[in-house]
């Protein structure tokens, strides 16, 4: 091949980038190529793909920034599955101190257990106290032997 990258992870990326954005028989299809996403046209051939995005680093995926819009150079990067994992269109994003961010993402920053932030802003507290207020420790409960 001209390009010399057939078989690596690179190139196995890339054409499941095209599968999911042209071929209709691929089962992520629908969320892909059947709700208008496409590649940049110059991503049609790999060795534009590889000059645009590089290697792809060991452990990382192809992840579109704005998931409503195409692959291409400046909406594309390599991310880790947990960031991968936190930027799709189901995540809950949240708006606080002018940075929007997946529910998740804030949990982790002030570690707060994220059901605990849900369940705050399902109350109607409002993201920022939600974040800051601290989480009230549980009492243990101390079991006294009866001959004590």
């Amino acid at each position: 091949m001209r390009h010399g990258g057939v078989g690596t992870s690179t190139y196995i990326i890339w054409m499941g980038m095209k599968s999911r954005c042209d071929n209709p028989n691929n089962e992520n299809y629908p969320n892909y190529g059947g709700r208008g996403i496409k590649y940049a046209p110059e991503w049609a051939d790999f060795s534009a793909f590889r000059q645009d995005m590089g290697e792809r680093p060991s452990d990382m995926t192809l992840d579109r920034i704005d998931n409503e819009r195409g692959y291409s150079p400046e909406n594309c990067r390599w991310a880790s599955m947990k960031e991968q994992r936190r930027n799709t269109r189901t995540n809950r994003q949240l708006t606080a101190f002018g940075q929007t961010q997946p529910l998740a993402t804030w949990a982790e920053k002030y570690g707060i257990r994220r059901d605990t932030l849900a369940r705050r802003l399902e109350r109607g507290m409002a993201i920022e106290e939600a974040l800051t207020n601290p989480v009230p420790r549980r009492r243990s409960r101390r079991v006294i032997p009866n001959d004590a």
